[in-house]
């Protein structure tokens, strides 16, 4: 498990869940590194610990901070665009939806199979859903990125893109619902938070069943479209999760443990 172990982004990512409270720096160097030990490998190295929070501010990645008259460490604004780059629908759902979808249909010629696959794991990185074979769509402002991918790629002869302001046949929520299959989705994310809630009992915790609900989140979080408040369910289920998952974090937090 250690051996897979990436500590920069997984610091990175509990950063941007849990904000300035994450790591108080007046604490004894000894208390940080046991607060930390919870979300560390059972064979991580306290050395090895102290060496990754001070290559992190070297790059700048995470910052220093005074709050309250104490110091914090934080992400900084470098850190947001790294997790904004790994995670970048996240931010895109906090904006309010213009009202127009964003489409894109292509005819690409078997002999160019791989460039249409390809073409088909951008869209879906990008979060766009399929809404008949080779049509996809998404609500958000992302017209410009395609069409420079189609240039880039020389698809332009094989796709196009529009941008339109009602798909006729069904509500927007109706569409989205079916679009990106949320009733599926909205179980995936039934079933973590309830992994987490009996992670949360005493008993549960230990660093290996931390790491597979960690893994099975951020795979959640790959999977969500994050499409605006407008076109989810009333109380989204999504966004408990999330504030499920800060709940975890704190929780192996002050769990804790022994480091090396």
């Amino acid at each position: 498990m250690a051996k897979n172990f990436r500590f920069r982004d997984n610091f990175l990512l509990s950063l941007a869940f849990l904000g300035d409270e994450f790591l108080n720096i007046t604490q004894p160097y000894p208390l940080q590194a046991e607060r930390w030990a919870g979300l560390l490998p059972p064979d991580y190295k306290k050395s090895n610990l102290k060496r990754n929070i001070y290559r992190l501010l070297k790059t700048e990645e995470i910052e220093k901070i005074v709050k309250n008259g104490q110091p914090y460490l934080r992400l900084s604004n470098r850190g947001k665009k790294i997790i904004a780059r790994d995670f970048s629908l996240i931010a895109l759902q906090n904006k309010p939806w213009d009202g127009y979808w964003r489409i894109i249909a292509y005819d690409i010629p078997e002999k160019y199979k791989k460039t249409r696959y390809l073409l088909q794991q951008e869209l879906q990185t990008l979060g766009f859903g399929m809404m008949q074979k080779s049509i996809y769509i998404s609500p958000h402002d992302l017209a410009e990125d395609i069409q420079e991918y189609l240039e880039s790629n020389h698809l332009s002869d094989f796709a196009f893109v529009s941008v339109a302001k009602r798909i006729f046949g069904k509500s927007n929520r109706a569409l989205a619902w079916e679009v990106w299959n949320l009733e599926k989705l909205e179980e995936r994310y039934e079933e973590w938070i309830e992994n987490s809630q009996i992670f949360r009992q005493k008993e549960n915790r230990d660093f290996q069943n931390f790491k597979k609900l960690q893994d099975a989140f951020i795979f959640l979080l790959q999977k969500d479209p994050f499409l605006p408040k407008s076109l989810l369910p009333d109380n989204w289920i999504g966004s408990m999760a999330i504030n499920e998952f800060r709940l975890v974090l704190k929780t192996q937090l002050v769990q804790g443990g022994e480091l090396e």
